[in-house]
């Protein structure tokens, strides 16, 4: 199955710099990555900060598997659905899609396995695990968030954050990825949840990062990372720090 490009400024060439555009730099870092990602989305936020829309987006597909027919890809549906999709950004962000619960938390989420789909119990969960997705990662970033899906079981990965902080904060050529600021963090956001079947890992829960902590008394904003309640890492020097 051929990759699906769909970008309001998309680069045909794959020599074009970097920084051309947003599209570009989403194709790059699927292909640059060892795992395999199908998808990576940009949600893009509206000026008042309520709304999250599709903004930009590459379609890598799932990896082919040699016997297997490739013409059908749930998770190509998956995709051209989102192109469509919406989310608002309430109050209350256990109640929101995990694009704007995670927008309104500035804290990412890692959900790899079903039972982790399933317990985070949203539309959007739901939809991408009956089209196949197995691991889906959400990443607050300036201007709005950042969707990769993947019909492979992908662990957290410190190294990957670092490279989605990176597409964004590269100077943008382009108005239309030139980055907006992110919202104010909740004083309750928890930081990456993640939650794993116990046959792949022996990892149950773990918030091992927080984009952002609370605002000092000058209103400079303090890193920070939290911990999940009731929940630890059994893997050496994996648990988070509060």
């Amino acid at each position: 199955m051929d990759e699906l490009i769909i970008s309001p400024s998309c680069s045909s060439s794959l020599n074009a710099p970097a920084a051309a555009d947003l599209q570009y730099r989403l194709q790059s870092f699927l292909l640059a990555r060892p795992e395999w990602w199908a998808y990576a989305i940009f949600w893009r936020a509206s000026p008042d900060h309520r709304v999250l829309s599709f903004g930009d987006g590459h379609f890598r597909g799932a990896r082919k598997i040699p016997g297997t027919d490739d013409s059908v890809d749930d998770g190509e549906w998956f995709y051209v659905v989102s192109l469509s999709r919406s989310f608002v950004v309430a109050r209350g962000g256990d109640a929101n899609p995990l694009p704007a619960r995670v927008y309104g938390s500035l804290a990412p989420v890692w959900l790899a396995g079903v039972r982790a789909l399933q317990a985070c119990g949203c539309d959007r969960t739901r939809e991408a695990q009956l089209h196949g997705v197995e691991t889906l990662a959400c990443f607050p970033v300036p201007g709005g968030v950042l969707e990769l899906g993947s019909a492979d079981y992908i662990a957290e990965n410190w190294v990957l954050v670092q490279q989605v902080s990176a597409i964004f904060t590269t100077t943008p050529h382009d108005a239309a990825i030139a980055p907006a600021p992110l919202p104010a963090a909740r004083k309750d956001g928890a930081g990456l949840s993640s939650s794993v079947d116990s046959e792949h890992s022996d990892l149950t829960a773990t918030c091992w990062w927080s984009a952002a902590g609370p605002r000092s008394e000058g209103g400079s904003r303090r890193a920070g990372r939290t911990r999940c309640p009731q929940t630890t890492s059994r893997r050496n020097g994996s648990a988070a720090r509060s």
